[in-house]
């Protein structure tokens, strides 16, 4: 059975889903990173491709940026969340706008979702993730 809103996560959670949130962040960082533009090919790319090319040396090479531990089970309710969010997203002449908590509230009366408090702070928390990266690689 999946959990979900409400479904095995406190209000608010204790060290345990802090620890979580630490693993769910760190798995968006590294996906945020790969999806870099570097000479308008995602770093994903790059290093698939260098990857490729040292695996006809040695077929066990592997490069260990392409495969970061997954989001904790638990959570991927909350990447997906995120990622559907994330398709709302705002852009102006100074680039991606952070998740608004209007955009967040119309999401989840149009999906019948309920995020709790601690759920919104992960996604906000995601968002901010995403757009530093952004900025660090925008310049």
């Amino acid at each position: 059975m999946a959990l979900g809103a409400g479904h095995g996560v406190h209000r608010y959670p204790g060290k345990f889903y802090q620890s979580l949130t630490k693993r769910l962040l760190a798995f968006a960082k590294a996906e945020f990173e790969l999806e870099v533009l570097q000479d308008g090919v995602s770093v994903r790319d790059h290093l698939t491709q260098a990857e490729k090319s040292g695996r006809k040396k040695d077929p066990k090479y592997s490069i260990p940026e392409l495969h970061p531990p997954p989001p904790p089970r638990v959570l991927n309710y909350l990447w997906g969340w995120f990622c559907e969010l994330e398709q709302t997203r705002d852009s102006s002449g100074f680039g991606l706008s952070g998740i608004k908590y209007r955009e967040i509230l119309a999401w989840s009366l149009l999906t019948g979702r309920s995020p709790t408090p601690w759920e919104i702070s992960v996604i906000k928390r995601l968002d901010m993730a995403r757009l530093k990266i952004i900025s660090e690689n925008s310049k």
